[in-house]
C-alpha cells in the first residue's frame, strides 16, 4: 500500500482561518474527489450522486442544502476525459462545483466555479488554469485543498491503493471509496464508508473486470454524513488521519517488504549470485 507524507499531509488546526483566506462559508459541506479526468475514475457519477443528495437533502434539510458543495481536483483537457462542463450544465449544478485553479504567473492556487479550461488569478490577476500533470499544485498546497473539504470519496471503476484515498485520510478527511479491490481494503481499514457495487462489466479496451458504484447509496451516505454535527465529523476525521498514520507510513510500508524479502525462502540459484549458471541462449525462431 502507499503511504502519505505526514510531514506535509495532517489536519490544519484553523480551518476556520483557511475557508476565510478562500471565501469559503463555515457553513459549507463540502464533498471532494481527487484524480486526473480519465475513463475509470467515475466523475459523472460522483456528479449524479451529488445531484442526487441534493434533491434528497433539499425537502429535510433547507440550510444544508443551500450550503452543500463538491469540489473536483482533476485535469482537463486530458487525454479521453469526460465532459465535465457539458454535465454541470446538464445536472445543472454549476453554481455548486469548485475546482482547482493554479495560477502561472504567481504559483498561488484557489479554489473555484467553472470558468473555462483558463482563468483570472485572484491575486495577480495572471493566467491560473487548471491542474495538469505537468503543472500541479505542490503537496502543501494539496492539503490545503483536502482541509477545506468535509468528506472525501475515491469513487472509481477499478483501481489499487490510491494515493489521493491516503492523502485525504491522512489530511484529516473523512473517507468514502467503491468497495472493490484496493480502495474497499483501505476504506475499511480507515474506518470510512464503503460503497457498495452495483454492478459488473468486462471492459473491452484493457480485457479487465471493471465496476459501477451504487450511486443511489452514496447519495443516502452523503445524507447521513451532511446531517451529523460538525464536531462530530471534525473528530472523526481526525481520527481518520491518526489510524492512517499508524497503518500506512512509508516506514511501515518498508518493514513489511523487509519481512517478506527476509521470510521468502531461496530455492535452486536464487540468492547465488557467484554460481556459475549454463547459459543457453534464446534460439530466434
Amino acid at each position: 500500500y502507499p503511504g502519505a507524507d505526514f510531514d506535509v499531509f495532517k489536519p490544519i488546526q484553523n480551518k476556520q482561518g483557511l475557508r476565510n483566506f478562500f471565501g469559503i462559508s463555515q457553513d459549507a459541506t463540502i464533498f471532494m474527489m481527487s484524480g486526473r479526468n480519465q475513463v475509470r475514475k467515475l466523475f459523472p457519477n460522483l456528479m449524479v450522486a451529488f445531484k442526487t443528495y441534493l434533491n434528497k437533502i433539499k425537502s429535510i434539510d433547507d440550510f444544508t442544502y443551500k450550503n452543500s458543495l463538491l469540489y473536483l481536483h482533476t485535469t482537463l483537457p486530458d487525454i479521453r476525459t469526460y465532459n465535465i462542463p457539458k454535465l454541470l450544465v446538464t445536472l445543472g449544478i454549476e453554481n455548486r462545483v469548485l475546482f482547482t485553479y493554479n495560477c502561472i504567473k504567481c504559483g498561488k492556487f484557489f479554489p473555484n466555479r467553472w470558468q473555462s479550461v483558463i482563468t483570472n488569478c485572484r491575486f495577480c490577476n495572471g493566467e491560473a488554469i487548471l491542474p495538469r500533470v505537468n503543472f500541479n499544485i505542490p503537496p502543501e498546497a494539496l492539503n490545503q485543498v483536502y482541509n477545506l473539504c468535509d468528506l472525501y470519496i475515491q469513487y472509481a471503476s477499478s483501481g489499487a491503493a490510491e494515493f489521493p484515498l491516503i492523502e485525504a485520510a491522512s489530511s484529516g478527511c473523512n473517507i468514502a471509496a467503491t468497495d472493490y479491490a484496493g480502495m474497499g481494503d483501505i476504506v475499511r481499514r480507515l474506518d470510512g464508508i464503503p460503497i457498495p457495487i452495483q454492478a459488473t462489466f468486462r471492459d473491452i479496451n484493457v480485457d479487465a473486470w471493471r465496476v459501477i458504484p451504487n450511486d443511489e447509496i452514496l447519495s443516502d451516505e452523503m445524507v447521513k454524513f451532511a446531517r451529523r454535527p460538525r464536531q462530530i465529523n471534525l473528530r472523526k476525521g481526525f481520527n481518520t488521519s491518526e489510524i492512517c498514520r499508524k497503518r500506512f507510513s512509508w516506514d511501515k510500508n518498508a518493514e513489511i517488504w523487509m519481512e517478506a524479502i527476509d521470510d521468502t525462502p531461496l530455492v535452486d540459484l536464487q540468492g547465488k549470485w557467484h554460481a556459475n549458471i549454463n547459459y543457453v541462449p534464446q534460439q530466434n525462431i
